[in-house]
């Protein structure tokens, strides 16, 4: 039997007249709203303008902290109320377990409501044994650091809101578990989670998705041409995956054959529990004619014969045999396309590092320009800037210069290393010829 370890906690979504999306949290056996959670949510991020996601985020990072206070038996409205604040090994303990994956606290839980019956000492000790296991699964520690500083902004929130305590008590309390971040990793100092593509596993994709490919994994003919055009545009675009789903028919621009990204949150005709953002800043995109007029195969050829595509203002949709109605492609059938992708190829491949491998490949076509002086780097991260739709100045596009930079560094390092090494065979080789047997 397969054991299911689930966070009693749940994210529901709903929807205003107006389009507007919004979530509460909800405890997963009453179904009633968790009241001081979302209280804070909407006065800190929603009242805010907050996108979605970012209010997505933060409630899964208070219904896990919730979560954690129930296994811990720590009731911390009923405790701030009395003015007793978070204790060190609390917080200790609150740090260990912000560094463990979900599931973890969810098996816990499972072992915690097994054994409800076990006077509270032995529960304590098996309790504690899941809080000072030290497990090599570990969440990545910018994960860690964003849980931790939620939970800070939350706490400190909620003492200052129901808690007698001084100021300066929850300002000890705060900095406490601010101190217990680690050390938050920048994209080019440490592990990525979307690495860039290699060139020979580019071409390796870029083959297999090819609709007469033996190789291509799908069988419907208008999956494969829409799910070709969808890695060519991520390729050569390089827009992120809630701008590619974002896109309509309507965007495209045949006048200049540019791609139009546009903002559009909270779209009223956009059906999808998790809709399409757009993160970036609206902008067009110019394109070669090959892939505008892939787009335009895809539209009249496979997209025109999805029944009620009229109503569906999307360029994406689904083609599930039987469907009654139109439906614009959800984030989760795209995660599903590269899923097959990378369990056919045999690498990792996501939307995201499509973005990065566009990146490489700017820096590696500007460089010649870069060279010769007909572009500064001002310009060059300007019109990386604009195309990627970062604010100016905002230094996202220094960042892509630098890591091509440093991948660059590190392959000439290894290059030099190489050329040293076998210059020192060599001269090794020749003294040994030179000494008399």
């Amino acid at each position: 039997m397969i054991m299911r370890f689930e966070l009693m906690n749940k994210y529901q979504t709903f929807r205003f007249p107006n389009g507007e999306r919004y979530g509460l949290l909800v405890d997963g056996v009453s179904s009633e709203p968790l009241i001081y959670q979302n209280l804070y949510t909407t006065i800190h991020h929603r009242n805010k303008s907050d996108s979605i996601n970012t209010i997505r985020s933060v409630y899964g990072v208070l219904g896990f902290f919730t979560e954690l206070c129930r296994l811990l038996g720590i009731d911390i409205e009923d405790r701030f109320r009395a003015g007793d604040l978070l204790t060190g090994s609390e917080i200790e303990s609150i740090a260990l377990w912000s560094k463990k994956p979900k599931v973890e606290l969810s098996k816990a839980e499972n072992v915690e409501r097994v054994n409800n019956v076990v006077p509270i000492n032995l529960r304590k000790i098996e309790l504690a044994r899941y809080t000072v296991v030290v497990d090599e699964d570990l969440v990545e520690a910018n994960t860690t650091y964003n849980r931790l500083t939620v939970i800070a902004q939350y706490v400190t929130w909620l003492a200052n809101t129901i808690s007698p305590a001084s100021h300066k008590a929850i300002s000890r309390m705060t900095n406490s578990i601010i101190n217990h971040r680690p050390v938050k990793m920048s994209s080019s100092s440490g592990k990525e989670p979307f690495k860039s593509l290699e060139k020979d596993q580019k071409t390796r994709l870029l083959e297999m998705i090819e609709p007469d490919s033996v190789d291509n994994p799908w069988k419907n003919e208008a999956v494969r041409y829409r799910n070709r055009l969808i890695i060519h545009i991520l390729m050569y675009v390089g827009c992120r995956k809630g701008e590619l789903l974002s896109l309509k028919a309507t965007d495209l621009d045949p006048g200049k054959k540019a791609i139009c990204i546009r903002r559009d949150a909270d779209n009223p005709d956009d059906p999808r529990t998790n809709p399409a953002l757009v993160k970036t800043l609206s902008r067009d995109v110019e394109i070669p004619d090959e892939l505008y007029l892939m787009i335009e195969e895809y539209i009249i050829k496979y997209r025109s014969k999805v029944k009620g595509v009229n109503k569906c203002p999307y360029l994406f949709v689904s083609h599930q045999n039987g469907a009654s109605v139109a439906m614009p492609l959800s984030h989760s059938a795209v995660d599903k396309i590269f899923g097959i992708l990378a369990k056919t190829l045999g690498f990792s491949v996501h939307p995201h590092a499509l973005r990065h491998t566009w990146n490489d490949d700017f820096s590696e076509q500007v460089e010649p320009f870069l060279s010769s002086g007909e572009m500064s780097e001002s310009e060059v991260e300007d019109l990386r800037s604009y195309i990627m739709g970062w604010k100016e100045d905002s230094g996202t596009a220094r960042t892509y210069t630098k890591r091509y930079q440093q991948k660059k560094a590190m392959k000439f390092g290894l290059h030099l290393q190489k050329k040293i090494r076998d210059a020192d065979k060599d001269r090794i080789e020749i003294k040994n010829m030179d000494v008399p047997f």
